[in-house]
């Protein structure tokens, strides 16, 4: 942090006498006399942020140099690529390549993750982590871990200089301690985390630790920073502002636009001011914009706005490109040219060198602070370097210093990948620096690889212990590193909690409780209530490898459930309903391959208590059931979706068995077993399709109560729920599901169906027990990917149906949430 009121006394007299005498600027004999430093002001907005790259573009193309900037929030993202070398075309492929919606989500990809984390994905809304048994509100909603691995590979090659003022574009980002309530001005430590802390939006983001600071987004005080890139030393400064303009009282209409409002309050006075300091002001009107305006399309449109934006202020740019004579010279983005005059070296700064110690560099660097040079014998210096061979390229820059002396700045890319010298872990509490060392597998002697630093950092976050990964370089020798992981480790208890609603149970809802490394080190935990339309309780506890690596695990369970099921009649009504209610306490082994098959195989016992509602005049086809069923059951799934919840590529398969045995002491001997898959592939983003399929069967004499029960929205639309019951059951569909945009879509469906039924011969219609029942159907449906899960309405028709129902009937469903 620095005293951003400070600025070089000497390029403030110099640029006044300039302004009083222009011509001695303009005049070809006067090569002595600086130029007006040049500065960029780039504001806050979250999305509307992509707006700035039109500005970094134009700069580029009119070659006009830029000597400092200051950036807040997304204006630092944008601003600090630019100030390490990315051009403004450049950033505008990283916006067009990344996927933000991915980059501002925590969950790794479903491909990355251990099984164990993986089966838990896309099933709850919230989370909050456990202070012993009680749940706290989590500081942020994001983490902001995959924002830190995207900036440290972006800007890995500057992740050892310490001063942003030493960057190729000296750079300073803004953000507020929250524990003084100050601005803080950051201008040197890690660039990566300075980034993330000016970009953490209260409430949204965690705030960052930065020493004994609290920091947060800085629009909260300044998020246009026009005042610090002027203390860096701008003379000139654009500004582009893309934060939220003042509402007036007629946009006052809602909550939302009232809270916004609210929270803009403090920076509409400090923005005003800025705009006032700053000589080229550049405001895209990106009112049809929010700041969560990440979707693919809205980034492109919110660049095209700013290209506008840009153009529009083309015209004052150029007229003081050609006040002050400015361009970049071969020399870098902020060129002097000193011309032939000796010039003494105040001193070096030296950037880019993310692997070779600075002292290194200095040494094969033959001019010292001190020394009189000129163009060439800088030149000359700058070539051998060139010549050690431990550079790819080496370029340099000129910056006038007090009383007429010069600074340069070194700006190298090297060659060699270093090899990595030793290995520091800090922020560990529970975990030890044993365990999480050989998780990273990262061993001295290995050759310093930042894509493959990267995978393992994913690995070990996927795992679920942590909350923050990333880690710094630190160099050693011209051949040596060593690298500092810096952890944060999550709660050993976290608190899930879900909802989601359909026809049949109305609302449910979700209560889960997991725990990692409880009670002993390696035991997972966890418990499981869904409730109110129907119950479901379970507690589980395993005990896999704490690195979710090995094969074979041992658990045990214990399940509760009360679920409702209907009997329908041959035409389609309803006669009977019983609870499926059992208690059950289950043992046994599971086997794992990679993180997309688990196998799980287990002795239970389960104690049924059924209690039928019936409306039939004899009873005796639904009787009361009160079995002791000793089994053993197995279920085995192979999973490869990219996303559980709204996939559009991969491959769900899940195949299940029961055994009922009379050996094993169960009141029912049976058996039942089913297979169901789903195949996933997209044509382009917007086309997906699926293949769903479905086939069950059992003995002909096992109760009613294991029967399988098919029909409704998730598998054959042409029956409502529970209308498809039998001992044999087949369903084959397809979806084509065309998404409208990244949210909305609609998709079309067609199945057809096959049940075979075999019940008391006192049921009516004798005559259709017994027999294969083929039903077609198809439908449609239109839905919204909400942050709550898919919210969506589906039309089923059945051509024919089961038993003797009526051809062509109609269903209309309604579901809601994430399935669970």
């Amino acid at each position: 942090m620095k005293n951003y009121y400070s600025r070089s006394g000497i390029v403030a007299a110099l640029f006044l006498f300039a302004l009083v005498s222009p011509q001695a600027l303009n005049s070809q004999e006067s090569d002595n006399s600086p130029r007006p430093r040049i500065g960029l002001a780039l504001s806050g907005g979250g999305a509307r942020g992509f707006a700035h790259i039109g500005t970094l573009k134009l700069l580029d193309s009119l070659n006009i140099p830029v000597d400092y900037i200051a950036g807040t929030s997304m204006g630092s993202v944008v601003g600090a690529l630019y100030a390490v070398g990315y051009s403004g075309k450049e950033i505008e492929h990283l916006a067009h390549t990344i996927d933000w919606q991915e980059v501002f989500s925590d969950t790794p990809q479903r491909s990355d993750l251990p099984w164990v984390v993986k089966s838990e994905t896309d099933r709850y809304l919230l989370s909050f982590p456990m202070e012993g048994i009680t749940p706290s509100l989590p500081t942020g909603l994001i983490k902001g871990q995959k924002v830190f691995q995207m900036l440290s590979k972006l800007i890995y090659s500057y992740q050892n200089v310490s001063d942003f003022n030493q960057l190729p574009i000296p750079f300073n980002c803004v953000a507020v301690d929250i524990v003084t309530g100050n601005e803080v001005v950051l201008d040197h430590g890690s660039l990566a985390l300075a980034i993330r802390a000016s970009m953490s939006i209260p409430t949204i983001f965690t705030p960052v630790e930065w020493g004994d600071s609290l920091l947060v987004d800085g629009f909260v005080l300044n998020n246009l920073p026009v005042d610090v890139v002027k203390a860096m030393g701008a003379d000139i400064v654009i500004a582009v502002n893309v934060g939220t303009p003042k509402k007036d009282r007629e946009h006052l209409t809602s909550i939302i636009s009232i809270m916004e409002q609210t929270l803009n309050l403090a920076s509409f006075k400090r923005e005003d001011e800025a705009i006032q300091a700053a000589d080229i002001v550049i405001t895209p009107d990106l009112q049809d914009f929010s700041t969560s305006s990440f979707d693919r399309e809205e980034v492109n449109q919110i660049m095209m706005i700013g290209d506008r934006a840009a153009l529009g202020k083309m015209d004052a740019c150029v007229r003081v490109q050609n006040e002050f004579s400015l361009s970049r010279e071969n020399l870098g983005a902020s060129a002097f040219d000193i011309g032939n005059r000796e010039v003494r070296l105040h001193g070096i700064s030296i950037a880019g060198n993310t692997t070779l110690p600075f002292n290194f560099v200095y040494n094969l660097f033959d001019l010292k602070p001190g020394d009189f040079c000129t163009k060439d014998s800088i030149e000359a210096c700058v070539e051998n370097l060139n010549q050690t061979g431990y550079f790819k390229d080496v370029k340099y820059e000129i910056r006038p210093a007090d009383d007429g002396n010069i600074s340069l700045i070194i700006n190298v890319k090297e060659k060699k990948k270093p090899k990595i010298s030793g290995i520091q872990i800090t922020g560990n509490e529970n975990l030890p620096f044993t365990f999480i060392y050989n998780l990273l597998d990262i061993k001295p002697g290995m050759m310093f690889d930042t894509e493959l630093i990267d995978k393992r950092i994913t690995e070990l976050y996927a795992l679920g212990y942590f909350e923050t990964i990333h880690y710094e370089i630190d160099p050693v020798s011209e051949e040596k590193i060593r690298l500092h992981f810096h952890i944060k480790e999550k709660p050993k208890r976290e608190l899930n909690v879900g909802l989601r609603f359909n026809n049949r149970y109305k609302f449910v809802g979700l209560v889960s409780m997991h725990g990692s490394n409880v009670p002993f080190s390696g035991m997972r935990m966890h418990a499981e209530l869904q409730f109110a339309g129907l119950i479901r309780f379970n507690i589980r506890a395993s005990y896999p490898s704490r690195t979710l690596t090995l094969p074979v695990y041992p658990f045990i369970r214990f399940a509760y459930k009360d679920v409702t099921i209907d009997i329908y009649e041959q035409h389609g009504e309803q006669i009977a309903t019983y609870p499926d209610r059992s208690t059950t306490f289950a043992g046994g082994l599971g086997f794992q391959i990679g993180n997309f098959f688990n196998l799980e195989v287990e002795y239970n016992r389960e104690y049924m208590d059924i209690v039928p509602k019936v409306a039939l005049r004899d009873a005796s086809a639904f009787p009361t059931f009160k079995d002791r069923l000793n089994k053993i059951h197995s279920r085995a799934i192979f999973d490869l979706l990219d996303n559980r919840a709204f996939p559009s590529n991969g491959v769900y398969l899940l195949v299940d068995y029961e055994g009922s045995y009379t050996e094993l002491g169960s009141d029912v001997p049976y058996y039942m077993i089913y297979a169901t898959g789903s195949f996933y592939f997209s044509l382009t983003e917007q086309h997906v399709f699926r293949f769903f399929g479905f086939h069950g069967q059992g003995t002909k004499d096992r109760p009613v109560y294991k029967n399988f029960y098919k029909g409704g929205p998730d598998d054959f639309i042409g029956l409502d729920y529970m209308q498809m019951p039998g001992y044999k059951v087949s369903i084959f569909r397809f979806d084509y599901r065309f998404n409208l945009t990244d949210k909305l879509y609609m998709v079309a469906i067609g199945a057809i169906g096959k049940n075979e039924v075999d019940i008391d011969p006192d049921f009516p219609d004798p005559e259709s027990v017994g027999k294969a029942v083929w039903a077609r159907a198809a439908g449609l449906a239109i839905g919204i990917n909400s942050p709550l899960g898919p919210l969506q309405i589906t039309y089923g028709h059945g051509f024919n149906a089961m038993f003797q129902f009526p051809e062509n009937r109609n269903y209309l469903f309604f579901t809601a949430g994430l399935n669970f």
